[in-house]
């Protein structure tokens, strides 16, 4: 059975940019209506192809979660 996290409001997440912004990481311009990687807690945006990199972080990061909270309630429900 998978178990699949919530996304909450400031989860980061892929957007199309509504407006010029500038990445975080390499400092390119993301145009508007380009896919881009936003962090809406920090404001921060990431250009595609460093927003990629970004997000493969945040879903290990978020699956690592998961599982250890998952694999917690099993190892207690076990006995």
């Amino acid at each position: 059975m998978a178990f699949m996290r919530r996304r909450k409001n400031l989860d980061p997440r892929w957007i199309t940019a509504k407006f010029n912004s500038q990445c975080k990481e390499c400092r390119q311009t993301v145009q508007k209506n380009s896919p881009a990687f936003w962090y809406p807690l920090t404001k921060t945006i990431f250009c595609e192809q460093c927003g990629s990199r970004e997000y493969k972080t945040y879903v290990a990061i978020t699956h690592d979660e998961t599982m250890v909270s998952n694999g917690a309630n099993l190892i207690i429900n076990s006995y």
